[in-house]
This record gives C-alpha cells, sequence and structure tokens, in this order.
C-alpha cells in the first residue's frame, strides 16, 4: 500500500518534470524558428528592393 503511494508520487513528479522540460524546449525551438524566418523573409525583401 504504501510502496503504490509512493511509486505513483514518484511517476507523477517525473511526469511533471518531463512535460516542463519538452515545454522549455519547444517554447526555445518556436523562439529559434520564428526568429530564423523573420530574419529570412527581410532579407528576400531587402533583396528585391522593395521596403518590407
Amino acid at each position: 500500500m504504501v510502496f503504490e503511494i509512493i511509486g505513483s508520487f514518484i511517476a507523477i513528479v517525473l511526469f511533471l518534470f518531463a512535460y516542463t522540460k519538452l515545454k522549455m524546449i519547444r517554447e526555445h525551438e518556436t523562439y529559434i524558428y520564428y526568429e530564423g524566418a523573420d530574419s529570412i523573409s527581410s532579407y528576400s525583401s531587402h533583396e528585391d528592393g522593395s521596403a518590407g
């Protein structure tokens, strides 16, 4: 009984830890992606000679 409670508690803690880790990584990746897309679009607009 006690072992089951401890096991479930550990599982919940591990799940929360992995979830927050994934969330941080995902936010970081999207930030980099948007920054890269932004620089590419501004670069192409400068190439055309038209002000973006």
